[in-house]
C-alpha cells in the first residue's frame, strides 16, 4: 500500500508500502510520529496534540491539485467595528470632549491654515477632554484617527 500525507492541503509525506496502522511523521513538534488507530508497531505511547477535522481515504491517488481543491483553508472574520465617535458641544467657550475613542488612537486640533494647537495620543480607549479656553475665537478641525470635525471655538 502507498500513500501520502497532507495537513490544510499541502503534501507533507509520501509513503511507499505501509503497514496496516495508519502512520504519519513528524506532525508533532520535535519531530514526533503520530498513530492514527491501530498500529503495528508495539509502543504506540506517542499522541497527536492537536485535533484532527477531517479524515478522507481514496482508492486512488488524487494530483496536488485536486487534494487542494478539497482543503478549504477561507475563515469569515468579521471585523468589530468601533462605535463612531462624538464631539461636544460646538460651538464651545472651553472644554470639549471627544468619545468614545479605540486605544492608540492620535488627536489633534488645527487652525484653518494647519497649524496645530493641541496634540494627544490616547493610549487606552475612552473619552478625552480638551481645554480650548486658550485659543481664539474661530472655526477649528478636531481630527481623531480617520475622523474630522469642523468646532467653532466663541
Amino acid at each position: 500500500m502507498r500513500g501520502n500525507d497532507h495537513i490544510n492541503g499541502v503534501e507533507v509525506a509520501t509513503y511507499g508500502d505501509l503497514d496496516p496502522g495508519y502512520w504519519f511523521e513528524n506532525m508533532c513538534p520535535g519531530g514526533i510520529n503520530t498513530y492514527i488507530g491501530m498500529s503495528s508497531r508495539p509502543l504506540n505511547t506517542e499522541y497527536f496534540k492537536g485535533r484532527i477535522d477531517d479524515v478522507q481515504v481514496y482508492d486512488c491517488a488524487l494530483s496536488a491539485s485536486e487534494i487542494a481543491s478539497l482543503c478549504d483553508l477561507t475563515t469569515s472574520v468579521t471585523q468589530q467595528q468601533s462605535p463612531p465617535s462624538t464631539l461636544y458641544p460646538n460651538p464651545s467657550t472651553g472644554i470639549i470632549h471627544l468619545s468614545p475613542l479605540p486605544p492608540n488612537t492620535e488627536v489633534r486640533v488645527f487652525d484653518a491654515i494647519g497649524r496645530i494647537h493641541y496634540s494627544e495620543r490616547v493610549a487606552s480607549s475612552g473619552a478625552l477632554s480638551i481645554d480650548l479656553s486658550e485659543l481664539a475665537n474661530g472655526t477649528y478641525f478636531v481630527r481623531a484617527g480617520g475622523d474630522t470635525w469642523t468646532i467653532v471655538r466663541n
